[in-house]
């Protein structure tokens, strides 16, 4: 047999046979190598996606997965306390809204052209008073507590309110209603001439005490009762008699010596002086619980109100007559027959009743929502991502940049400035997002939407632990018609929204018309928002029906003095 065919291999006396291969041609070994070049990096391309699935948790499932791996709390979650800014509906609420309604009516032509009265009339609704008025808070003790922007003193006219208009804080208008102007002193602001302890001066200065001028403050308008013997006390002593030397409108430096400490006075000037503070209409109310400065909320509110003159209009009187003509109106949004079932010998007493219920019902309905608010911020607070399924954040923060983006698209890369009243046009989505967002041009607006998708989950991880941590999972049956609920609520509102915007009812279709107007809607909303959506709402009514009872809710009447009479 020659050579190149076979050979025999003697191994440990053993004779096996060997085949000869040829040698591998070029082209085969590239198609060799790139094989297994290609699969070194599938096998990489696997490795990494692996990695990155399970980095990402892709598989993550807020029903199934481990939670505790995800979320931990420092603090109890369901024994705790909770201030929330809400408070119950006033005894003069009923009165307040009855006043508002006298006025609904009237006529451009009857709150602009009437004749400012300056003699003796009594203030009824729809009247617009001309009112100088100081506002001050009422301490424990029923001291007085000045706070900033409770007078009008310093203007240079007196302020013009319509009675019924809601213009100003609530109870303020009623308070106004029934006074007879000439019962109660006018206010007389003097703004020339010598100054005399009989009078009432308003005083602006900077002032410095001891030498440390960085800790210079300056005041404005501070009312000072030139009457008072204790001024000093407070002021420094000989500040009373400095004052009265010069005349109003006089500007001047001094220094004076109060507790052992310099109170040095610049540019201090006696604005103007009263004669009048005496006598005045004395209306007592209240700051609403939503008031826009915290501190406020629910206070006790004392005003001292000065007539200058008032613009009569002749309103209606709040008779069963009156209710009547406003049923006949299609705008009044309740009709006779809504008013039955309350208690009541006349049109008016049961209105009372049903104003009542309304406002409470409301108070309800604002009550739930601010506790529920402040839960979840509570639930904010008190717990801590151990590490996010990354899968679940990307999803949403692929949503929002989708959404800026389709925005971007849709608007031309213009947002409305509501400083300038226009709008701003951007020519790329980098600069646009910001601008749409609310964001500073120089925050990452796109880390900024990567945070909110985190705390987005972050809240969906907390409400799925207390969901199965305290075994509220529904049943099938239960969670079936949950979900099914919570669909005909999306599709019902959908479709009130759609009609109102059109500004029809359902008496504009035919029943056929009407059934394809409804597939219609149905087929859009139920486009816009997925299965998982009303699986995630259904579960998230379940948890908040059992989280709203939880925590021991102090509201501002509890925490506020209760501000009107009962």
């Amino acid at each position: 047999m020659s050579e190149n065919k076979k050979k025999t291999v003697t191994v440990k006396g053993k004779v096996e046979k060997e085949e000869i291969k040829k040698p591998i041609s070029e082209k085969s070994l590239a198609i060799i190598i790139t094989a297994a070049i290609l699969a070194v990096i599938f096998i990489a391309a696997a490795v990494v996606f692996i990695v990155q699935a399970v980095q990402k948790d892709k598989g993550f499932n807020y029903l199934t997965s481990d939670l505790s791996k995800y979320i931990e709390f420092t603090k109890d979650y369901k024994n705790y306390e909770l201030n929330v800014d809400i408070a119950k509906p006033h005894d003069i609420d009923v009165d307040i809204a009855i006043l508002n309604l006298l006025c609904q009516d009237k006529s451009e032509e009857a709150l602009h052209n009437g004749a400012l009265v300056t003699s003796p009339i009594e203030i009824g609704a729809g009247d617009i008073v001309s009112i100088w008025y100081r506002g001050y808070l009422l301490g424990e003790n029923g001291e007085e507590i000045v706070v900033a922007n409770m007078s009008n003193f310093g203007d240079k006219e007196p302020h013009d309110l319509e009675i019924g208009s809601g213009g100003f804080i609530p109870g303020f208008e009623l308070g106004l209603v029934g006074k007879n102007t000439g019962d109660y002193s006018k206010f007389v602001k003097i703004t020339e001439g010598k100054i005399n302890q009989n009078q009432v001066a308003y005083v602006s200065f900077s002032r410095v005490i001891g030498e440390d001028t960085k800790n210079k403050t300056t005041h404005s308008n501070v009312r000072i009762d030139l009457s008072d013997p204790d001024i000093d006390s407070e002021f420094g002593a000989g500040f009373k008699a400095r004052i009265m030397l010069g005349n109003i409108g006089d500007k001047f430096d001094f220094a004076v010596e109060r507790d052992g400490k310099n109170y040095n006075y610049y540019d201090c000037t006696v604005n103007f002086v009263t004669e009048c503070e005496t006598d005045p209409i004395v209306v007592e109310t209240y700051f609403p619980y939503d008031y826009s400065a915290a501190n406020l909320r629910n206070e006790t509110a004392m005003f001292e109100v000065y007539v200058a003159g008032v613009v009569d209009y002749e309103a209606p009187e709040f008779t069963d007559e009156f209710l009547e003509s406003k049923f006949e109106s299609e705008d009044f949004g309740i009709e006779r027959s809504d008013l039955e079932k309350y208690e009541g010998n006349t049109l008016t007493e049961k209105y009372r009743a049903y104003a009542e219920e309304t406002m409470n019902e409301l108070y309800e309905e604002d009550y739930k929502e601010l506790v529920e608010a402040a839960i979840w911020e509570y639930y904010a607070e008190i717990s801590k991502a151990i590490k996010y399924p990354g899968a679940k954040v990307d999803d949403i923060y692929d949503e929002y940049i989708e959404d800026v983006d389709n925005q971007f698209a849709s608007s031309g890369g213009q947002v409305y400035n509501s400083y300038t009243g226009s709008y701003n046009t951007y020519s790329t989505l980098d600069t646009y997002a910001p601008a749409y967002l609310g964001l500073s041009s120089t925050t990452n607006w796109r880390d900024y939407l990567y945070g909110l998708a985190q705390s987005l989950v972050k809240e969906r991880m907390v409400m799925y632990y207390i969901l199965r941590s305290e075994n509220l999972m529904p049943t099938t049956d239960e969670f079936n018609k949950m979900y099914n609920e919570t669909r005909q609520e999306y599709l019902d509102e959908y479709i009130e929204q759609y009609l109102d915007y059109e500004g029809k009812t359902r008496d504009d279709y035919s029943d056929e018309e009407y059934a394809d107007f409804v597939e219609a809607r149905k087929a859009e909303i139920f486009s816009y928002y997925d299965a998982e959506h009303f699986e995630e709402t259904a579960y998230y009514n379940i948890v908040v029906e059992h989280i709203i009872n939880w925590p021991d809710v102090v509201t501002l009447d509890e925490r506020r003095a209760y501000p009107v009479s009962k």
